[in-house]
């Protein structure tokens, strides 16, 4: 058992101490809903354990801390930044202390969505942008070219109730610095479409973009009777890490949604004739979605999940053990991949599992089984969190 806790404690460790803070905050962010803290809070020097750690906000962006093991009043962070956030806990706090808490507070994880940039833009395609990000960040990642007319950005955007909405945006002024407001530089959200229009006196061809997880994402010259499978070939074909099952076309203000295999394989309902201006983007597969088998084994490798693998049945697509394996010391890391921070490990003894004496271990998505040496150590544990974090977790 303290092997066991043990080994799940560096792991943490080693995971926890690379992604501490979010790479992503300011001192000027503002605090909002679901976002996550890294919290210190320590008494005359002695750190309070209950107040050590990480938090979530609630979709309120209150603070929910516990005392005694009793919940206090929540905390309202909304809007706030760190430095801000510090004040309003220090004071809330102070009545259950005698002596002056000192907090420290650091944001460990801003809430992510995506854009879709194109038009007359050097890196077109899919973004991933911090929440409350605006219009500029967009444009600084996707770099205008000069021919871009920043008086012309149009913003698509699907509303919650499934409406779609387009924003002409006069982007110019706030790049002069003249007027930096809501309807120069807004706010973007989860699956806002952003076009740049090109100046008068730019004559552009017609083209299709194929962007997200593909192998050169980018604007292609259309072809009469271009299809989709054409387009993703003018890519270079899709990425390891691509989700055929979700390939979308933007066509005005209609979203289509393919698969690409079945596109590849000229299937008329998937493999659609295109037009000029279309869109294709290609999503990223859900890592949580994947379990890996890592470290001695003949193939070491990350899988789809489907149906309800068992760890007999992962051993076998990685190829089997390697000679030197430990098959008595099978390390199991629950949910590696989908929260590395939380992730639970146990020790099975795979030949107890081979004889029938013990059963057969399901897995769960996001797991990751560990293969180790007869003689481990920790430089072990050490490679599975830096694989995890090189392989699976998004920064």
């Amino acid at each position: 058992m303290f092997i066991v806790l043990g080994l799940h404690l560096l792991t943490t460790l080693v995971l926890a101490d690379v992604v501490a803070l979010d790479p992503l905050a300011r001192p000027s962010t503002k605090l909002g809903p679901t976002y996550e803290v890294s919290l210190s809070i320590s008494v005359n020097g002695i750190d309070e354990d209950e107040l050590c750690k990480r938090f979530v906000l609630d979709n309120e962006g209150r603070l929910q801390l516990k005392l005694d093991n009793k919940p206090i009043e929540k905390i309202p962070l909304l809007g706030k930044t760190t430095a801000q956030a510090k004040d309003v806990i220090a004071r809330t706090i102070q009545p259950y202390f005698v002596a002056t808490p000192e907090v420290r507070i650091g944001i460990s994880r801003i809430p992510r969505f995506r854009v879709i940039v194109t038009g007359s833009v050097a890196i077109g395609g899919s973004q991933v942008l911090a929440d409350g990000a605006h219009l500029e960040d967009a444009l600084l990642k996707s770099n205008p070219i000069p021919q871009a007319d920043l008086s012309k950005v149009l913003i698509d955007r699907t509303t919650k109730e499934g409406a779609r909405q387009r924003y002409a945006i006069d982007f110019s002024k706030a790049a002069r610095g003249e007027l930096d407001d809501s309807t120069t530089n807004p706010a973007l959200f989860e699956g806002d479409f952003i076009y740049v229009n090109a100046t008068a006196k730019m004559e552009t061809a017609r083209t299709v973009g194929v962007h997200g997880e593909v192998r050169v994402p980018g604007f292609y010259a259309y072809k009469p009777g271009m299809k989709v499978n054409d387009a993703i070939l003018e890519a270079f074909g899709l990425t390891a890490n691509a989700d055929a099952d979700r390939v979308t076309i933007l066509r005005g203000k209609q979203f289509l949604t393919i698969n690409a295999e079945r596109a590849k394989r000229g299937v008329p309902t998937d493999d659609l004739d295109l037009l000029p201006d279309d869109i294709v983007t290609v999503a990223t597969k859900d890592q949580s979605q994947k379990y890996a088998v890592l470290g001695l084994v003949a193939a070491p490798t990350s899988i789809d999940y489907k149906g309800k693998p068992t760890l007999k049945q992962a051993i076998a697509e990685a190829g089997g053990f390697k000679p030197e394996a430990d098959r008595k010391a099978i390390l199991l890391i629950r949910g590696a991949l989908k929260d590395p921070s939380h992730s639970q490990s146990v020790i099975i003894d795979f030949d107890r599992v081979a004889r029938g004496e013990a059963p057969d271990v399901p897995l769960n998505p996001g797991d990751v089984v560990q293969v180790l040496p007869k003689k481990k150590g920790a430089n072990v544990l050490m490679n599975v969190g830096l694989f995890i974090l090189r392989r699976f977790i998004p920064f």
